[in-house]
């Protein structure tokens, strides 16, 4: 059933909100190195761990504060090109409030007045033309019957587009010059090159509002300020982005509206100049590419909530391949991920994205995992931690410490939304790591280190 959506303006906050929880992710010890066997050992070998404890409290008092959620996926996008319009001329945010007050008379006047507005004349038609630039016209003989009253249904449904009506075939003529003859006609009009689309389907009120979706933006999208809320606003289908140089672009073109017009109802294609950082920049930040190809090929599946990213070459032929290939799911999500550093003589692993199933997953040892980002106001205090944590636990072959930046990596299975993250995975479960608090002193989190290996220990021995 094709519901009632609301404006495009409401859509494009409400994702804001909705994507906001996403996808973006020194001090020497003199302890022995092995776990204590006794808990009273515990306590005893964890003395000093207190004292440095106490120490870092001293030193960060009235430093910390609620760690901030990683904003992630298109929420990024969106935001930063909400904070574009906000920042840009007068001239561009007036033709934006013209837009919007475009749609807010059309919604006023249907939820008031006739859903659909009824040309008598050519002045009124040539009038439409004028003052729309996009619309949908019927052409109905008298009025009536189960067809017309399904036009009518969708009109009042929809809240976007101006509904036309017409008995007169001349009139029908200067709205869509394309029409063929007939009794019965429904077509959409818009101030794009692919400008006529004529409606094939049945007289069914759903079936003309799926009809409208899947033409109201042309086959070829060009992103712009003016038209990105609305884009971003249209996330039922998969976005394919394409960013080149127009020149370059020329060459895709064709083809890409090929491709468009095939998949119409399950694909949106979109162009942007690559030189235009104010659009551009942000996705290629989500990606982690600071310094893009010529041609990039991007996408995004809003109902999964991935992202995707063709690697090849882009060509009219690799770029219909990688549409086909995210729909049918044979192209696999994109995680980025900084290049694999050399650990070697590291107390704590450096851990990215490329590298997280073989120093994560597939170790045999127990991990405890510490999650940062860099805006995070507390991350700091959780790494000195840690760091203190795997002197103190230095020497043990079963336990490994490791970090993992998740602004610049990012895994399937690695999902955290509140930063710092201490997670322990041990070596016989990888897949249900156990969070441990990070608010917890020193001592605390040594404590919860050595219960679980004494756990997993005994675990082996009913085993044996």
């Amino acid at each position: 059933m094709f519901t009632a959506k609301p404006t495009s303006r409401s859509v494009f906050f409400s994702l804001l909100l909705l994507l906001l929880l996403a996808i973006f992710t020194a001090t020497s010890l003199s302890s022995e190195p092995t776990a204590p066997d006794e808990d009273s050992g515990d306590l005893g070998d964890l003395q000093e761990l207190i004292a440095l404890d106490e120490e870092a409290d001293l030193s960060s008092e009235g430093g910390r504060h609620e760690s901030k959620d990683k904003p992630s996926g298109a929420e990024l996008l969106s935001r930063a090109h909400r904070i574009v319009l906000e920042l840009n001329s007068d001239n561009t945010k007036s033709a934006i409030d013209e837009a919007k007050n475009q749609e807010i008379v059309i919604w006023r006047k249907k939820k008031t007045g006739a859903p659909v507005l009824r040309i008598n004349s050519i002045n009124e038609a040539t009038g439409i033309l004028q003052k729309h630039s996009m619309f949908v016209v019927g052409l109905f003989e008298g009025f009536e019957g189960p067809d017309y009253e399904e036009y009518k249904k969708a009109a009042q449904i929809d809240n976007e587009i101006q509904f036309i009506e017409t008995s007169s075939a001349e009139i029908l003529k200067v709205l869509f010059p394309d029409a063929k003859p007939a009794k019965l006609f429904l077509g959409l009009v818009k101030s794009e090159p692919e400008k006529y689309t004529s409606f094939e389907g049945t007289f069914n009120a759903n079936e003309i509002l799926q009809f409208l979706e899947d033409n109201k933006f042309p086959l070829v999208s060009v992103l712009t300020e003016l038209n990105s809320a609305k884009v971003f606003s249209s996330a039922s289908k998969l976005q394919v982005f394409v960013f080149a140089e127009p020149d370059a672009f020329k060459e895709l073109l064709e083809p890409l509206q090929g491709v468009a017009k095939e998949y119409k109802s399950k694909i949106m294609l979109i162009y942007a100049d690559i030189r235009d950082d104010n659009l551009v920049k942000p996705f290629l930040t989500l990606f982690g590419l600071e310094e893009p190809k010529d041609i990039v090929v991007i996408a995004f599946n809003y109902t999964i909530g991935s992202k995707y990213l063709l690697e090849s070459t882009a060509t009219p032929r690799s770029i219909k391949g990688f549409c086909l290939g995210v729909l049918d799911g044979t192209v696999p999500p994109y995680y980025k991920s900084q290049p694999a550093p050399d650990n070697k003589d590291a107390s704590i692993l450096a851990v990215v994205g490329k590298t997280f199933d073989d120093l994560i997953l597939n170790s045999q040892k127990n991990i405890l995992l510490e999650v940062h980002t860099p805006w995070c106001i507390t991350c700091d205090t959780t790494s000195k931690q840690m760091e203190k944590l795997a002197k103190h636990f230095k020497g043990l072959e079963n336990l490994v410490f490791a970090r993992i930046d998740a602004s610049e990596n990012e895994h399937p299975k690695l999902q955290v939304d509140d930063y710092p993250a201490l997670l322990f995975y041990s070596a016989r479960d990888k897949s249900n790591p156990i969070k441990f608090p990070t608010k917890s002193s020193l001592k605390d989190l040594a404590t919860l280190i050595n219960k679980r290996l004494k756990e997993q220990d005994a675990e082996i021995k009913d085993e044996l």
